[in-house]
C-alpha cells in the first residue's frame, strides 16, 4: 500500500474542441503550479422515509458540481492559453515583425509622437491600443515600449509616451515588434484537467471535463514572488486508473518565475508613470467571468455552464502624494492602467485596463510612524476606442 503524496502529483490541461469530451489522442500539458483545490462537490440527501425502527434508510446521491482552482508563480509563456480562455478570446493576434530597410522608419517627437514610414503598408499590421516594441534606433531612449493612439494610415501612427528624438536610422536596424495580443471577447472554451496522483498504490487520475476557465487574480506585493490563481467550473469528473488512449505528454515550460521586485515594470496611470518609482505597495488584479451552472433533470453535474457579465477590477495600495490622487476619484473621472512584467530575459507581457474609474479611494494616517497609504479599488469599463475592457501583450524576447 502507498499513500499519495502532494510532491508526486501532476496536474495537465488540453483544450476541448466540444464541451465536455475530451479530445481523441489528447496532447495533455503539463501544468506549473504551486497548490490546486480541484474538487467534485457531491450533493446528497437522505431518505425521509418514517420507518418504525427510527433508522434512516438510504443516502441519495442528488448532484454534483465540479470546479476548483490552482494557484501559479508567474513566468512568461506558462499559461497563455488560460489567459486567452479567461478573456473568452478568439485567440491572439498574429505577431508583428516589422524590419526596417535603410532609413525607412522614424521617429518623429514633438509635438506629433509618431512612428512613421516611407511606405504606406509598413504599419498594416499594427493596430489602434496595442503595444510595440521598437528597436534599433541609435538614441537609447527612444528604443522601448509604446502603445498605439492613432493610425493615420499604413505608414504613420501615433504613440505613447513620445519618441525622446527624432531619427531616422540609416541602416536596417529600425524593429517594431511584438507577440500579439488578446482582449475579453464572448467566446466560451474548456477543457480536460486531470489530476495525476503518481504515488498512490496504482496510479490514479481525477478527471475534470468541460472545465471553463471562471477567472483569475495576479497578486502583487512587496518582497516576493509574483503569484495568481485560475479558477475552473465545468460538467463533470471522474476517478480513473486508466490513460487516455493515444495520449501524450507535453513538458512545462521551463521560463523563469517573476518577482515583484525586478520583473513588475512600469506601472502606468493614464499614459503616465504611477508616482515615483516603488510607489504602490501592493496590487492585485482579479477578473470574474461570473460563469454560473446550468442543472437539468436526467443529468449528474452540470448541463451548461455558461458566463455573465465580465467584472474586472483592481486592488492598489500606493504612497499618498498629492491631491491630484484624489480629485480624479472625487469627480468620478475615467483614466487608464496598465503594467509590464518582464523577466530577466526580456520576455514581456503588457496587462491594460483602458478605461477604468475609481470605486473607493481612503488615504488614512492609521497609527503613530507609519506612511499614509491611499488605498483604493477600481473597476475596469468598456473602452469605446478598443472596444475592451482588458488586453493583454506579449513580447517575447527572442
Amino acid at each position: 500500500m502507498s499513500f499519495a503524496s502532494s510532491n508526486r502529483t501532476g496536474l495537465y490541461r488540453v483544450k476541448e474542441a466540444t464541451w465536455g469530451v475530451t479530445p481523441v489522442s489528447p496532447a495533455l500539458v503539463e501544468t506549473r503550479y504551486t497548490g490546486e483545490a480541484l474538487d467534485n462537490s457531491i450533493s446528497t440527501e437522505k431518505s425521509q422515509e418514517i420507518r418504525a425502527d427510527r433508522m434512516v434508510s438510504d443516502l441519495i446521491l442528488t448532484d454534483s458540481s465540479p470546479s476548483g482552482s490552482f494557484n501559479f508563480e508567474m513566468s512568461y509563456g506558462s499559461f497563455d492559453d488560460l489567459l486567452e480562455s479567461a478573456l473568452m478570446s478568439a485567440g491572439w493576434s498574429a505577431a508583428v515583425n516589422v524590419v526596417g530597410i535603410a532609413g525607412d522608419i522614424s521617429t518623429v517627437a514633438s509635438p506629433t509622437n509618431n512612428l512613421t514610414s516611407t511606405l504606406n503598408t509598413k504599419f498594416a499590421a499594427v493596430n489602434i491600443g496595442d503595444y510595440i516594441n521598437v528597436g534599433g534606433f541609435a538614441d537609447a531612449l527612444n528604443n522601448r515600449l509604446y502603445q498605439v493612439t492613432a493610425k493615420l494610415n499604413g505608414g504613420s501612427i501615433t504613440v505613447t509616451p513620445q519618441p525622446n528624438s527624432a531619427e531616422t536610422p540609416a541602416g536596417t536596424a529600425a524593429t517594431v515588434k511584438s507577440g500579439g495580443r488578446i482582449r475579453n471577447g464572448t467566446l466560451e472554451q474548456s477543457y480536460t484537467l486531470v489530476k495525476q496522483f503518481n504515488d498512490a498504490t496504482a496510479v490514479t487520475r481525477h478527471i475534470f471535463r468541460g472545465m471553463r476557465v471562471g477567472g483569475f487574480s495576479l497578486d502583487m506585493q512587496t518582497a516576493a514572488i509574483l503569484t495568481g490563481v485560475f479558477n475552473f467550473i465545468g460538467k463533470s469528473a471522474q476517478f480513473s486508473e486508466s490513460t487516455f488512449g493515444g495520449e501524450t505528454i507535453t513538458a512545462a515550460s521551463t521560463t523563469e518565475v517573476m518577482n515583484c521586485v525586478t520583473n513588475v515594470q512600469n506601472i502606468f496611470f493614464d499614459g503616465a508613470a504611477l508616482g515615483a518609482p516603488g510607489a504602490v505597495m501592493s496590487l492585485q488584479l482579479e477578473l470574474d467571468n461570473q460563469h454560473r451552472e446550468q442543472k437539468g433533470i436526467g443529468e449528474l453535474g452540470n448541463v451548461g455552464v455558461v458566463a455573465g457579465t465580465l467584472m474586472v477590477n483592481v486592488t492598489a495600495s500606493q504612497y499618498f502624494e498629492s491631491k491630484e490622487q484624489a480629485d480624479i476619484f472625487e469627480q468620478s473621472d475615467s483614466f487608464g492602467f496598465s503594467f509590464v512584467l518582464r523577466d530577466n530575459v526580456g520576455n514581456a507581457y503588457v496587462f491594460t485596463l483602458p478605461r477604468c474609474k475609481y470605486e473607493s479611494f481612503v488615504a488614512n494616517a492609521s497609527q503613530l510612524d507609519s506612511d499614509v497609504m491611499a488605498d483604493t479599488t477600481f473597476t475596469a469599463l468598456r473602452d469605446p476606442l478598443t472596444n475592451c475592457m482588458i488586453q493583454i501583450d506579449r513580447f517575447p524576447v527572442a
